[in-house]
Formats: structure tokens, sequence, C-alpha cells
């Protein structure tokens, strides 16, 4: 897998043509937020090692969180 960082304009245009935004921080960090729910799936970092099969192979993935540092381990993880 190819780690890419890319701007946020360009991941809401990933994720307006089909990508899905996996949002990594805690779900109290994120429970607030408003999400387009069908593009978006919050899985905390600790928890990826027990929900791999909930990132789908058939699309690309924004790994994201609020400084990077939790994503980045995300992808280094996948």
């Amino acid at each position: 897998m190819q780690i890419e960082e890319i701007k946020p304009q360009d991941a809401i245009d990933a994720i307006n043509n089909g990508a899905l935004l996996v949002d990594v921080r805690e779900e109290y960090e994120v429970e607030d937020m408003a999400y387009d729910a069908a593009n978006v799936v919050n899985i905390p970092l600790g928890e990826i090692q027990v929900r791999l099969d909930e990132f789908p192979k058939d699309r690309p993935l924004i790994i994201g969180c609020r400084s990077g540092a939790r994503s980045m381990n995300a992808c280094n993880f996948l």
C-alpha cells in the first residue's frame, strides 16, 4: 500500500468520489462531528487489528485523525 499525504480539499474530493474516510480517533472525540455516514467510519486506532474486516479492499481509503500522528500509525499498520 502506498501512503500519501493529501490536502483537506483533495480528501473531500476523494470522499465525494467514493473513497472511504476512516477516522481513527476515539469515539468520544468524533461523536459531535457531522459526517456523511455513507463515506465515513470511525475505527479507533486501538481497534484496527480486531476490525480489519471493516476496511474495504475495493475502494480508496482516507485515514484521518486530528493531528496526523494516529492516522500515520494506522497507515503503517495497515
